[in-house]
């Protein structure tokens, strides 16, 4: 939908400015009621203060540009940097081999019972998991998928390809589910300690 409101044909910087405009409406005035979008009411971040401290104690993801095979201004990601950034905001220092050290990164075919979900229109998906790793380490690509698209709820305009992603999500998990549910090998906890 996005998309559809810019208009490519725009011939001057207010006509790109007002298809801009209009794209983002559908973000900040989606019922089209509003006359003026005061946005020193908004909330602030949204929530990004708890993205940046995960950012900072457990998956630590390195953001940097060239501005030469990007559209952005050149910028460097430096360690160190960051690690004082961190220090100095919450104080804790990143530990940056924590993510493969639990996970297992190179390693991950040793894991089970895990559905990598990728949606093509997400950027994080060029460091996803694109292929299957074993029976029960298996990827999914949505090709009209955006960032956790899968993981919300449905909506009547979700793509074929979210609705089939879903789909799949729930027959894995429930499967494995109930396979430990039937495991003879399970140990269930109770009053016993």
């Amino acid at each position: 939908e996005f998309c559809r409101r810019v208009k490519s044909n725009t011939t001057t910087h207010k006509s790109t400015i007002s298809s801009l405009t209009n794209a983002l409406n559908l973000y900040t005035n989606f019922t089209g009621k509003t006359a003026c979008i005061a946005t020193e009411d908004a909330a602030p971040d949204l929530g990004a203060d708890l993205w940046y401290y995960q950012a900072c104690t457990e998956m630590i993801m390195p953001m940097c540009a060239d501005g030469i095979n990007d559209m952005f201004e050149p910028q460097k990601w430096n360690l160190t940097e960051y690690t004082e950034a961190c220090m100095k905001k919450y104080k804790v220092k990143p530990q940056p081999n924590l993510a493969c050290k639990n996970y297992g990164c190179s390693d991950l075919k040793t894991a089970s019972n895990i559905v990598f979900s990728n949606g093509l229109l997400d950027p994080w998906s060029s460091g996803g998991v694109l292929r299957n790793l074993s029976e029960s380490a298996l990827a999914v690509i949505i090709p009209e998928g955006a960032h956790h698209l899968d993981l919300r709820g449905s909506h009547e305009k979700d793509p074929y390809s979210v609705i089939q992603a879903r789909r799949y999500h729930k027959y894995w998990i429930s499967k494995w589910i109930k396979q430990y549910q039937q495991s003879p090998n399970r140990t269930v906890f109770g009053d016993q300690f």
